[in-house]
């Protein structure tokens, strides 16, 4: 997510990137995070006492009021202090260390965890996650040519998955192709494991995908995407 200002109320910037001092925001859907070279950004709608006061607990951690405009106000001060930041804006439980155990198949071998944890690699995007109600509202719009050379899987959370290129211009979660598995951009597995070793573990069928984000992977047959257009849309018999 690249453009915070469109929903964001405020914003917290933190003195360094450790991003586990926002660890009690975690569970909170409106909040996203950006990492950047040498610090941390938080924002989110949720301006409520009980956020505000949660917020400024955060160890070395500056309060701001944003605007329709995306710049930063302190607190008692009239005059802004810069805007936004322009980068990647993740959910902040995404950005945070999730375990993910994945079991070796093997007999007698030590289950592997893996973590999803920060990276900082360009990779280039394959899938975006985003709200279904979104997508649709987008596809009553959107050209023909747009929608045939992408495919979708509905979930059950009210969330849409869309493969292909280009991608819509809509908020979500942006996902890079790690041989079956997609995975959140700005995070990768650890450790590092081999393609082939992921590939050969997971031993899907042959067009299957796995998710990976939120604490568990989510399985995706084949036979749960379908092409991407305006009728299958309005249908909602899939």
């Amino acid at each position: 997510m690249n453009e915070p200002a469109a929903f964001a109320t405020w914003a917290v910037e933190l003195a360094d990137r450790e991003l586990a001092v926002a660890a009690p925001l975690r569970t909170r859907t409106d909040v996203r995070a950006a990492v950047l070279t040498t610090k941390a950004w938080l924002c989110g709608t949720d301006s409520s006492a009980e956020t505000t006061a949660l917020l400024k607990r955060i160890p070395g951690a500056v309060f701001y009021r944003v605007d329709g405009d995306a710049r930063l106000r302190r607190e008692g001060r009239q005059l802004p202090e810069g805007t936004l930041p322009n980068a990647p804006w993740l959910p902040l439980h995404e950005l945070l260390p999730v375990q993910v155990p994945i079991v070796v198949a093997n007999a007698g071998v030590e289950p592997l965890r893996l973590e999803l944890v920060i990276s900082y690699a360009e990779r280039p995007v394959a899938g975006l996650l985003l709200a279904w109600d979104d997508l649709r509202t987008w596809v009553d719009h959107a050209p023909a040519h747009r929608c045939a050379s992408l495919r979708i899987a509905r979930r059950a959370d009210g969330h849409v998955l869309v493969l292909g290129s280009p991608l819509p211009p809509l908020r979500g979660t942006p996902l890079y192709a790690y041989g079956p598995a997609l995975i959140p951009c700005g995070l990768a597995l650890s450790p590092a494991v081999p393609l082939t070793w992921l590939e050969r573990t997971l031993a899907l069928p042959a067009g299957e995908l796995v998710l990976v984000g939120q604490g568990r992977w989510q399985r995706i047959p084949a036979s749960a995407l379908t092409s991407l257009s305006r009728a299958v849309v309005r249908s909602g018999a899939w």
